[in-house]
């Protein structure tokens, strides 16, 4: 269970609040916080860029969540039940330069408590650098019903669920296949950079033994 809870989770929203990553709850991705006019929902369908489903099943009616979203420009964190499991969380909200979607960074608050109490500076330093390489992979995507999004994104749920041996494999020969190549090459950082600090921690313990 802690393990579950020290995971800095992604998920990304459109700009009509429709979910097109969820790391958490996959049984809630390519769903609305709000239920949107069958106008729009017909617009939007008609560019697939909405899910075959009913509009009861399309939305799941978080008012609050699409406020917080709303008013994120000025107010990028709070703390909600993001994905419909009874587990709050602390989120930072970022909005893409290149397309009016928004990317939320959450973490569980009870996790986050206990990380202020016992000063794990590590592990925060890492959950940063976590966020930056989902940022760096939010900005280019621009289509969300895509293979190589998918794995993109799966690959991205396991760095941070702490796998830092995980690799994007994308072949497409376009921007998603460079994108994968620096994901990657992140990753490996990321993974040189925690040893670095492992060794650094040790090295300061073993001098304020002395």
């Amino acid at each position: 269970l802690h393990a579950a809870r020290n995971v800095l989770r992604g998920r990304i929203f459109d700009e009509n609040f429709l979910r097109v990553a969820e790391t958490k709850n996959k049984d809630i991705l390519f769903t609305t916080v709000q239920p949107i006019d069958v106008q729009k929902q017909t617009a939007l369908a008609s560019k697939k860029r909405l899910p075959l489903k009913t509009a009861d099943l399309l939305s799941t009616s978080q008012p609050e969540l699409a406020n917080q979203l709303a008013i994120s420009d000025s107010q990028p964190f709070f703390t909600a039940d993001v994905s419909l499991d009874d587990t709050f969380e602390t989120v930072a909200v970022v909005k893409m330069s290149s397309l009016p979607w928004y990317v939320l960074y959450a973490q569980d608050v009870q996790y986050l408590q206990s990380q202020v109490n016992n000063q794990n500076l590590v592990s925060m330093l890492i959950a940063f650098l976590i966020a930056g390489l989902i940022s760096m992979a939010a900005t280019f995507i621009t289509r969300a019903f895509t293979r190589p999004v998918i794995i993109l994104t799966d690959t991205a749920q396991q760095v941070t669920g702490g796998n830092l041996e995980a690799r994007a494999v994308v072949k497409t020969n376009d921007e998603l296949s460079l994108l994968a190549e620096a994901f990657n090459l992140m990753t490996s950082q990321v993974k040189q950079l925690v040893s670095n600090l492992e060794e650094t921690v040790k090295q300061r313990t073993r001098e304020l033994a002395l």
